[in-house]
Parts: C-alpha cells; sequence; structure tokens
C-alpha cells in the first residue's frame, strides 16, 4: 500500500496564508497598542431604510471622535461591512467601553427578520474586518 501524496497549496493558497499572517501581526499590533476594533457585516444596503441604519452607525461612531478626537477610526468596506477602531487607550476613556457602547447600538439598529434565528442578518463582531465574517 502506497502512501497518498500529500495536498499541494496552490499559489492562491500560499497568498491566503501570507494574508492571514499579516492580519494577525496587525490584530496583535493593535491590541498592544490599546487599539479595540469591532466591525458590523451588514450586507449591502437594499432599501432606504437600509441606507439610513449604515449611515447611522457610522454617524454615531463619529459623534464620538467628535468628543474624543482622534480616537475612532472608520473604514467602510464596500458596502459589506462597517468597521469601527477606537483607541489608542490614552486618547479615549476607555476604548474597550466606546466599542462595546457602539457594539450596543449597532444591535439595537439591525434589520430585524422573523426566519432568522438570531433576529437580524447583521453580524458583529469584536475584530477588525480583516478576520473576516463570522461563519455558522
Amino acid at each position: 500500500m502506497t502512501n497518498p501524496e500529500p495536498p499541494r497549496w496552490s499559489a492562491a493558497d500560499e497568498v491566503l496564508a501570507q494574508l492571514k499572517g499579516e492580519a494577525l501581526v496587525q490584530e496583535t499590533t493593535d491590541h498592544l497598542a490599546g487599539r479595540v476594533w469591532i466591525t458590523v457585516w451588514h450586507g449591502d444596503p437594499e432599501t432606504a431604510d437600509d441606507a439610513h441604519r449604515v449611515a447611522s452607525l457610522a454617524d454615531k461612531a463619529m459623534s464620538l471622535n467628535q468628543t474624543w478626537p482622534g480616537c475612532v477610526r472608520l473604514r467602510q468596506g464596500g458596502n459589506d461591512y462597517t468597521a469601527i477602531q477606537f483607541g489608542p487607550a490614552d486618547s479615549a476613556p476607555d476604548p474597550t467601553a466606546l466599542a462595546e457602547d457602539l457594539a450596543t447600538f449597532a444591535a439595537a439598529i439591525a434589520p430585524r427578520c422573523q426566519h432568522l434565528d438570531r433576529g437580524t442578518w447583521w453580524h458583529v463582531t469584536h475584530a477588525a474586518p480583516s478576520a473576516g465574517p463570522p461563519t455558522r
């Protein structure tokens, strides 16, 4: 009986592994610098109401930046997600608390769908967007 040949990595697999490694380094650097992320995976706004909800999320994040200038950074991932970075710790009273407050706000404004177990298709993660959307 011969041993099967081990699976070979394609060039795409190698690029993905490198990107994941770079994302992990960036997330570690952010953590050590006192920066905290939340990412709201909301998908493409399909209605005016959807667009209003996403805009409300960005407006809320930027209103925090008016109180603590420089402590909030906003990143839009096309139309799929909104990522907000808080910190470093010396520019805001508590970046983790600010992130929790915004995550609570996002959950409150997320559209409801009775056909989903979670009640909404929005996912709020406490991670940079490089971590990717949550899986089931």
